[in-house]
């Protein structure tokens, strides 16, 4: 279930910020049919609410940290096994979740599909993919 709702909150989140762009570019709310959609967007005030960027309110969870860092500063702790599925289950469900949400993404912003060549992993936050580590093996 977790997985589901993090997963339509991206989705909406990521649809609300192509509406605001949109907007801040001249378009109106009612110009076409993908405008009128975003500015429907049913928890935009809520989703508006929430801290989004690393850094506000303290966020700073283990699931942004490179995995040297978990390795150095938890291996060894009773927290470093909860951190390590942590993150593994996030790295399996944004992969999942990708598939599903990408497409309305690009719909939205106008791109054409591209067909992506199959690489390492990569958090949407993340510029570059992360290296495999002993725990993915």
């Amino acid at each position: 279930d977790t997985v589901v709702i993090a997963g339509y909150l991206a989705k909406e989140y990521l649809l609300l910020k192509e509406y605001d762009r949109r907007l801040k570019a001249g378009e109106k709310p009612d110009g076409d049919a993908v405008m009128r959609r975003l500015s429907k967007i049913k928890f935009a005030p809520y989703l508006r609410t929430l801290p989004w960027e690393r850094g506000v309110n303290a966020q700073e969870h283990v699931l942004f940290w490179e995995d040297e860092d978990v390795d150095a500063l938890l291996k060894g702790s009773l927290a470093y096994a909860d951190a390590v599925d942590t993150r593994s289950t996030v790295k399996y469900a944004t992969t999942i979740l990708n598939g599903i949400i990408g497409p309305v993404i690009r719909k939205a912003r106008g791109e054409e599909e591209k067909v992506e060549e199959a690489g390492g992993f990569r958090f949407p936050w993340q510029e570059e993919e992360e290296k495999p580590s002993d725990e993915d093996e």
